[in-house]
């Protein structure tokens, strides 16, 4: 594929996509830093990260990382980096999107979603081989709680994720995290399989 726009930022890329035009975005690998939420809202766009899994970071600077709401979107080969409490890939009424090959890290000692799909139903999207850190660590030893994906819809399929919650001391024993939250007795034909869960509390999901 040729490539016919280069862009300093990410979302000056996004701004020149349009809804179903099957627009790709390769990112460089590097290190980059989001002060503002990136807003994917038109269809069929593809986010890809280049190099060797890892090497194309994102972090957050205060505010969510990714916010997607447009359909048959892929997010792929990407590291995101919550800095604080907050969102890495934030997906309202997003369906049919496949996110895979990704890596989300949560902030230490807050309760930070990896990918949060609550504020609309999240359809028919498929999150495979992602690996997910929630690095939660409390200077009290206190419990903190989160969940690395959470959210309300249907039909969605999770396969071959790995979650692991990093707690790193005898002390912080309570801080366990969720792999896999859905929260709403609406929530049907989910799939969940093949996944790996170390130090979480696994897939729940409450009517």
């Amino acid at each position: 594929e040729s490539v016919t726009n280069t862009y300093t930022t990410l979302t000056s890329a996004v701004a020149d996509t349009q809804a179903a035009h099957y627009d790709y975005i390769y990112l460089l690998p590097g290190s980059y830093t989001v002060s503002t939420v990136v807003a994917l809202s038109n269809s069929d766009v593809h986010i890809v990260g280049l190099g060797p899994p890892g090497t194309v970071t994102l972090t957050g600077s205060g505010a969510d990382i990714l916010t997607l709401t447009g359909d048959n979107c892929e997010i792929a080969n990407i590291r995101f980096v919550a800095a604080s409490a907050q969102v890495c890939l934030n997906m309202t009424g997003a369906d049919r999107c496949h996110i895979h090959d990704c890596f989300f890290e949560g902030a230490g000692g807050t309760a930070s979603h990896m990918i949060r799909m609550l504020t609309t139903a999240c359809n028919e999207n498929l999150i495979e081989r992602n690996r997910f850190f929630s690095n939660l660590v409390t200077a009290s030893g206190t419990a903190t709680q989160t969940a690395s994906v959470t959210g309300l819809g249907s039909r969605n399929i999770f396969q071959h994720n790995t979650f692991q919650s990093h707690r790193t001391s005898t002390s912080n024993a309570g801080a366990t995290t969720s792999g896999i939250v859905f929260s709403a007795a609406a929530d049907i034909g989910n799939v969940i399989r093949y996944n790996s869960l170390f130090e979480s509390n696994g897939a729940t999901f409450t009517a």
